[in-house]
């Protein structure tokens, strides 16, 4: 069930608008912020170090994963570089499977010990979240913007809108 609203009746004969659908945006940024979350982290996975490499198919293997330590749910921290990790499918299962080995991983290889900073981490994605969507996808194009440069055109539609303004693709 779609939650768009049309408004037909505007005045001084101006168009309709529609309210955007925010599941859609919000897949769109996902998408966006995985491929920057992998590339720039270099397509290793941060718990074993294996290393993934481009496909011929010019697409990311989807084997190498972005995993979140708090669930995507939780949008104050769901593009957060912090909050999230490059993860090969089998780290990324353990640890989603044993959430304290996971927060133990986690305030070891992120935060070096330091409780405080993982539990602030924590306290603000389990506040209301206050964001701007379009602020937020901006920040992760820009991110995009500097890190797709130093690897090869990759094919997914999503990325092409930015790769014709770094001048990468016609």
């Amino acid at each position: 069930m779609s939650k768009r609203k049309e408004i037909t009746d505007l005045p001084f004969g101006k168009e309709k608008i529609v309210r955007l659908d925010w599941r859609k945006h919000e897949k769109r940024m996902d998408e966006k912020f995985s491929i920057f979350l992998k590339l720039d982290r270099n397509l290793i996975c941060e718990k074993c170090n294996k290393p993934y490499f481009i496909q011929d198919n010019l697409k990311i293997p989807p084997s190498i994963q972005c995993s979140h330590y708090i669930g995507r749910t939780k949008r104050n921290t769901r593009w957060s570089p912090t909050n999230c990790f490059c993860h090969c499918t089998g780290c990324h299962q353990y640890l989603g499977n044993n959430p304290h080995e996971f927060r133990k991983w986690v305030l070891d290889y992120r935060f070096h010990g330091c409780v405080n900073r993982l539990m602030i981490m924590e306290h603000f994605g389990n506040e209301k979240f206050r964001g701007d969507r379009g602020i937020i996808e901006l920040w992760i194009e820009r991110r995009l913007a500097e890190v797709l440069p130093t690897w090869p055109v990759l094919d997914y539609p999503v990325l092409d809108e930015i790769y014709y303004k770094l001048g990468m693709k016609e």
